[in-house]
């Protein structure tokens, strides 16, 4: 009998434990969300697409949300910073932000990148859509590629795009 507890006393750990990381990484419209204030969490949706969110550190706040096949978000965030990465359609939006400041990468449509990186603690906004390529930085200027679509940033560390 003792084995059998064993095993349901397992199979009762890893069913709520599942549960728990649910509660940070859910399902919206068939995409995903990710937010953490500590840890890592990361999801798969329904659609193709993926989120992860971290905070390395547990003072910061990390949020990544993606919709659509092979759309990818990352959020990435320690020391007060606040990161928010959104990808829809098939885009790839990341954010970073190390230290106190804010790093928000906004990616729509299939092949555009949407990166934004702040350290200094100033803000990084990067948008990408159709295709575009969009890097902020708080301490260095950015770089905006249309290819067709769009590309905009806006930080401290300069402007680019329309």
């Amino acid at each position: 009998m003792e084995p059998r507890k064993a095993m349901i006393g397992f199979a009762t750990a890893m069913l709520l434990a599942f549960v728990a990381a649910q509660a940070h990484a859910g399902a919206h419209a068939g995409g995903v969300v990710c937010k953490t204030k500590t840890g890592d969490v990361f999801h798969t949706g329904t659609d193709g697409s993926f989120c992860e969110a971290v905070s390395e550190d547990g003072t910061s706040k990390s949020k990544a949300s993606a919709t659509g096949n092979k759309s990818f978000a990352e959020a990435v965030s320690d020391s007060h910073g606040n990161a928010k990465a959104t990808a829809t359609g098939g885009g790839n939006g990341q954010a970073d932000a190390f230290g106190k400041c804010h790093a928000k990468g906004k990616a729509s449509g299939a092949g555009s990148v949407a990166f934004a990186r702040c350290e200094n603690g100033g803000f990084a906004n990067a948008t990408a859509t159709g295709g575009g390529e969009a890097d902020g930085f708080d301490d260095q200027a950015p770089t905006c590629i249309a290819n067709g679509g769009t590309a905009k940033v806006r930080s401290t560390g300069g402007n680019c795009g329309p």
